[in-house]
């Protein structure tokens, strides 16, 4: 009983896979989390080799690092910018796609 308390405490869907591992760990949904789930979509949009920044501090462009080895991902300036719940206020970007944890820009 104890620990169909927990995962009712924690929120459907109680028989998904999850989509990362830090989904079912807490209420609050982490930002780590977010960032796991758009470094893998951006892993899938944005052309392999290309230069990628990722808007936040250093632990969110570590995370991306690990999940974009075929990317580039760079402190500022990259062709591409990722952003994790949040927007990104550059003339010089463009939205490229838009999903519930953030946004993928591309320069113009």
């Amino acid at each position: 009983m104890a620990l169909v308390r927990h995962f009712y405490g924690l929120g459907a869907p109680y028989f998904a896979i999850p989509e990362t591992i830090q989904d079912h760990v807490s209420v609050e949904r982490p930002i780590s989390r977010d960032t796991i789930v758009m470094a893998r979509r951006a892993a899938r949009l944005i052309p392999r080799g290309a230069t990628v920044t990722v808007n936040g501090d250093w632990t969110l462009a570590n995370i991306a690092t690990g999940l974009m080895p075929k990317h580039a991902i760079v402190d500022k300036n990259g062709q591409y910018v990722i952003t994790v719940r949040g927007s990104l206020n550059d003339p010089a970007y463009a939205v490229l796609h838009e999903f519930d944890e953030g946004k993928i820009y591309v320069r113009r």
